[in-house]
């Protein structure tokens, strides 16, 4: 298994009685019985696969984020996908949507945690660009072959945009965007009041801009542009050409002219948005200024100072607040007033992605650390979780425990372990170990996992140096070994659980070593062991095939 088929990414598990949840793991329900090899599993997951990982939820926010409260804002929720390209919330603002690891996308439940993988091994490889319609319905990804339409709700792939049939180039696109479901304006004709096509999407590659529909993936108009950035508004849309911008207000052409990458007397225009209302334009400039424009009449209305060209941007839902990642975090100012009202301080993560809720109360963040790039991505939620008015309302605490998914795509399972373990990767034999965290003090000196993959053509078998029985957990059927050994006053007691799906075996082998408690002066306190083999059962009960 190639190492960038493993994909290891956080969850969190806030375990908070708020959420009427129990706030410890549900024990594992098992049914033994003699059996001498697993020769079929439970029946694979199907695709998409939607699975309670977490066994509550996010810390609720309390409300919209605002220039009122925007210095309470605090992390609610990590979701560290390693590999993270871009995301769109639905419009519940309850759900999100990430395209990660260039193969994977994935639906993503704030109130219970669930995870839910969409169909695209018939797609082909992910790449950055992902839009969600206004009603949540389809969601639209740059691939390595086209743009992929996929329906929501079921999570199989609908349509793939046909750009060989492009009128100037074939080449994949960089940018993709729904268009609003009314606009009075098509850049098909340039003419105000023109009935737009309904779920068209606009794309843009280095040689043209074209709009689809996304029902039939049929081309309804294309134009040879080079055109580095779009931003499509209520009111039209935007074209970052040349280190110029240019844009359509309902028809009507409008030209800034204060950008250029020609004129040397004039600032580079590098990104482009519009605000929710589309009466607002922002555009961030090679100077570290971010100038907001009336869109109607190409007037200036405030100017930003980041200090250094800005990365990424966006407005609330509101258009109270402009976001932008710039210098060592994200920058909030007053869209009304230009007021710098909050930096998010992140020194040692640099944030590449933002993206609010559409209610306004979550804004989600993809950051890597700074030493490792892009393609450790995170993701994590923000919001106002404490109520600092003084008033007596409920109040949150931070999640109680954090948990890893580890996730071998290539083999097609993952399950959760505590987020203080440590993970070592076996590259030539795609194996693992997690060193898991236990209660030091005692006898016991190390407790760990051993991840094996073990195809066979022949089926899943076992060793035989130890008797076997037949677990089944969480629908998936395993084998049950354990035994010890001893030797110069040191225990290895472990348990051994395989599973199978089709020829693919994986075997969770649990170890724990202790020493003998008479080879002290002084002997350490006797060891817990429940509670440290609770671990076993909060692995295998969230253990699932996904493929």
């Amino acid at each position: 298994m190639a190492m960038d088929e493993l994909v290891i990414c956080l969850a969190v598990t806030a375990l908070l009685s708020a959420c009427g949840k129990v706030a410890t793991p549900a024990p594992v329900a098992a049914t033994l019985a003699s059996a001498d090899n697993v020769s079929t599993a439970a029946a694979p997951v199907p695709i998409p696969t939607e699975t309670d990982y977490l066994e509550c939820c996010v810390r609720p926010p309390l409300g919209r984020i605002t220039v009122g409260n925007i210095a309470q804002l605090e992390m609610l929720d990590l979701l560290a996908i390693e590999g993270v390209l871009d995301v769109g919330w639905l419009p519940d603002s309850e759900h999100l949507i990430a395209n990660i690891n260039n193969d994977e996308l994935v639906e993503y439940s704030i109130s219970d945690g669930a995870l839910t993988y969409f169909e695209t091994s018939s797609f082909g490889h992910l790449e950055e660009g992902l839009s969600i319609d206004d009603e949540g319905i389809q969601v639209a990804v740059i691939g390595s072959t086209g743009v992929g339409i996929w329906d929501i709700p079921s999570g199989t792939l609908e349509e793939v945009l046909d750009l060989g049939s492009a009128l100037f180039s074939p080449s994949t696109p960089s940018q993709l965007a729904f268009l609003p479901p009314v606009h009075p304006w098509s850049p098909a004709d340039n003419q105000a009041g023109s009935a737009p096509m309904a779920d068209e999407i606009l794309t843009r590659n280095d040689a043209e801009i074209a709009i689809w529909d996304s029902a039939d993936g049929s081309q309804h108009w294309s134009d040879r542009r080079q055109v580095s950035h779009l931003a499509v508004g209520l009111h039209g849309i935007a074209y970052l050409e040349n280190g110029a911008v240019s844009y359509d207000y309902e028809g009507r052409a409008i030209e800034l002219q204060d950008y250029s990458s020609e004129d040397a007397t004039l600032p580079e225009a590098q990104l482009i948005g519009f605000g929710p209302d589309g009466e607002l334009l922002a555009v961030a400039d090679s100077t570290g200024d971010i100038a907001l424009w009336n869109a109607e009449d190409g007037s200036r209305v405030l100017t930003l100072e980041a200090g250094v060209p800005a990365e990424s941007m966006v407005f609330s839902p509101g258009g109270e607040l402009l976001a932008a990642v710039a210098l060592d975090g994200v920058m909030f100012w007053d869209a009304q007033t230009g007021e710098l009202v909050h930096t998010l301080s992140l020194p040692d993560m640099a944030p590449h992605i933002l993206a609010f809720s559409p209610d306004g109360a979550t804004l989600a963040v993809g950051m890597a650390p700074r030493v490792s790039g892009p393609l450790e991505i995170q993701l994590q939620l923000w919001g106002i979780a404490s109520d600092t008015s003084g008033s007596t309302g409920e109040t949150f605490a931070p999640p109680a425990t954090d948990q890893v998914i580890y996730s071998d795509s290539a083999v097609g399972f993952s399950f959760l372990y505590p987020n203080d373990s440590i993970l070592t990767l076996f590259e030539d034999s795609g194996n693992a170990r997690i060193d898991l965290p236990f209660q030091t003090g005692t006898a016991l000196q190390e407790k760990y996992l051993e991840v094996d993959n073990l195809d066979s053509d022949e089926g899943c078998s076992v060793p035989q140096d130890a008797e076997v029985q037949e677990a089944v957990i969480e629908g998936i059927k395993f084998l049950v070994q354990s035994g010890g050994d001893a030797g110069a006053g040191n225990y290895y007691d472990w348990e051994r659980y395989t599973t199978s799906n089709g020829t693919t075996c994986v075997s969770l082998f649990f170890v724990f070593h202790s020493t003998n408690p008479n080879n002290y002066d002084q002997p350490p306190p006797v060891l817990d062991e429940p509670t440290e083999r609770a671990v076993i059962d909060q692995i295998l009960s969230t253990f699932v095939w996904s493929q």
